[in-house]
């Protein structure tokens, strides 16, 4: 699939920062607590920029249980991952 958009995260224990990009541009860069609420935050500020989170490639390094919550987020709201 050709992705629009691409989201670059680096998650924490307590928090991951994510960067959205364009194919030419940096669109924002915000921290959330690791947490459902804090990926539902995440996904909120991703449509506020005109994106649909399923054609956005969301990129994180395998944290172990780190990234737990955002893999099951990610199957539950359907954002690639």
């Amino acid at each position: 699939m050709n992705y629009s958009h691409f989201v670059g995260l680096d998650v924490g224990k307590k928090s991951f920062d994510a960067c959205l990009v364009s194919s030419d541009k940096e669109l924002s860069h915000h921290t959330f607590p690791n947490t459902p609420g804090g990926i539902e935050e995440l996904l909120h500020r991703v449509k506020q920029h005109g994106v649909e989170v399923e054609t956005a490639l969301f990129c994180a390094e395998n944290m172990g249980s780190h990234v737990i919550d955002l893999c099951l987020s990610s199957y539950q709201f359907h954002f690639p991952l």
